[in-house]
């Protein structure tokens, strides 16, 4: 069993702990190119031939996936308000003062899924001059020890991005509301009268670059939580 990390926005953070997102999908780089009657997928040095526009389960390319095999752990990585120190790192070319923020371990981790708004706490020791405060840490420079959320990886498929199914939608995050559409958490945004037409619209406010309409080959990574 092999752990390795993974990155959620604060809304799909929200969704893994209520139970309602089980499964991600992300796209492969490099994309499959069809050649002939065969799409061909080549990387580190091999290539392997998917032999229809949506394989089986199980195919050999899913234990290619850069995200790991059934059975291995993800640590989820997500933005978080940490206290930190401001500690002197340096000049810029210019000679203006750099500052590295140095979090606290002892100290309470606050999670912007949670709590997005800073808090505002901010103190100046009267041994160093240092400051101390809250600093957001963006989620893919989490620490390891900061993790909260671990995932298993149940399993791991290759389809297209528009192949998603409703139900599969709805494992994504999205959920129906009582004005009959489908959004994700409040319904303020992604409202669909479809779950796959709200996953799109999750999809292209997520990545903003046309992903959705591009309907790129993707890893559909399965989960459960392993951490309460």
């Amino acid at each position: 069993m092999k752990e390795r990390s993974i990155l959620f926005s604060g809304a799909m953070v929200r969704a893994i702990r209520e139970g309602r997102k089980t499964v991600t999908r992300r796209a492969m780089k490099p994309q499959p190119v069809l050649n002939g009657n065969f799409w061909e997928w080549a990387g580190a040095g091999w290539s392997d031939r998917i032999a229809s526009i949506t394989p089986v389960a199980g195919h050999s390319l899913a234990t290619r996936c850069p995200y790991g095999e059934p059975g291995d752990h993800l640590r989820v990585k997500e933005a978080a308000w940490m206290w930190c120190e401001r500690l002197p790192n340096g000049l810029t070319p210019t000679g203006r003062q750099k500052w590295h923020y140095v979090p606290m371990r002892e100290a309470p981790v606050i999670y912007a899924a949670d709590h997005p708004d800073k808090p505002q706490t901010r103190i100046v020791s009267p041994d160093t001059g240092n400051e101390w405060a809250w600093r957001l840490k963006i989620g893919r420079f989490l620490p390891a020890w900061a993790v909260r959320i671990e995932l298993e990886i149940t399993a791991i498929t290759i389809e297209r991005l528009q192949d998603i199914s409703a139900e599969q939608a709805l494992a994504e995050g999205v959920q129906p509301f009582a004005d009959g559409g489908f959004h994700v958490e409040d319904g303020r945004h992604y409202d669909a009268a479809d779950p796959r037409l709200s996953f799109a619209s999750l999809i292209e406010s997520t990545t903003g670059d046309g992903l959705w309409n591009a309907n790129p080959w993707v890893w559909v990574v399965e989960f459960k939580r392993v951490t309460p």
